[in-house]
């Protein structure tokens, strides 16, 4: 029997070596070579597929979107088994592909996703290295996004699970924590994806406990201002940035002499955001 990457989706039941035989197959009849400008790093690896597809069984309760198809490994079996489904997909070349396997009612559009409004309860993506920080603030804004299923490199969800103090923890660790519950799941090495990345991804599950609309409108820009000197004293800075020198908030909030900005806790730094605000 003849391969023909139009009428064969993605194997089924996967395995490996079938499914890296299926990526090649379709990159090299349709002549697609893995563009870096966009973090093409395509899934072959079966495991990493089913752990996507429990994770959305499990948590989604409405609406899905997928950020990035790739050429429809993931969007093939999220069509198949949920619906409705949206697929956004920023480059024309994998668009056209990813379109033969997307099962009806399904939708795909040929766009980039920072430019849409996410008002689906569930997204879900192989995340593009190089937005993966912008996804992640706007997931945090947009409030119809209860639950965030995402694979992303393993150093970026060390540093969105990092405690205070740690040299992981930063301005992206609070913005995104202020606002959801997160869960590290597993670890899939370079040979998970083709082309193979220099460095390893890891699955992560984002649950939101609140709206983003609750918090301060200021919160970005005062931890954009505070982290900006992340190892300085928490006081000094404060103090020159936000104009907040009140030895009493600084009781109230357990700011110490010794305090480092990025020793601050999220609850914190919302708190001296809602005093900014009212102060201004």
């Amino acid at each position: 029997m003849v391969f023909s990457p139009l009428k064969n989706p993605p194997p089924t039941p996967l395995f490996d070596k079938e499914l890296l035989r299926w990526t090649l197959n379709v990159l090299r009849t349709y002549g697609i070579r893995p563009r870096k400008k966009f973090s093409q790093n395509f899934v072959v690896c079966s495991r990493l597929v089913r752990d996507v597809i429990d994770h959305t069984r499990v948590l989604s309760k409405g609406p899905i979107m997928e950020i990035g198809t790739g050429i429809g490994t993931i969007s093939y079996y999220l069509s198949k088994y949920f619906k409705p489904t949206i697929h956004v997909e920023i480059d024309e070349r994998l668009g056209e592909i990813a379109s033969k396997f997307i099962n009806r009612p399904g939708i795909l559009i040929i766009g980039d996703a920072l430019d849409l409004l996410w008002n689906t309860d569930t997204i879900v993506s192989n995340t593009p290295y190089h937005i993966s920080s912008s996804i992640l603030v706007k997931a945090s804004k947009s409030d119809h996004v209860k639950t965030a299923i995402l694979v992303l490199q393993k150093d970026v969800v060390e540093r969105l699970c990092a405690s205070p103090g740690t040299p992981e923890y930063g301005r992206i660790t609070v913005l995104v924590r202020l606002v959801f519950e997160l869960e590290p799941g597993p670890v899939y090495p370079p040979s998970c994806f083709y082309p193979r990345p220099d460095v390893s991804s890891q699955l992560l599950v984002m649950r939101r406990t609140r709206d983003f609309s609750e918090l301060p409108p200021c919160i970005e820009e005062v931890s954009r201002r505070l982290f900006i000197t992340r190892r300085k004293k928490a006081r000094k800075v404060i103090c020159r940035e936000l104009g907040l020198c009140s030895e009493s908030l600084f009781g109230r909030l357990g700011i110490d002499d010794k305090t480092r900005i990025y020793q601050l806790t999220p609850e914190q730094i919302e708190e001296l955001a809602r005093v900014w605000r009212d102060s201004c």
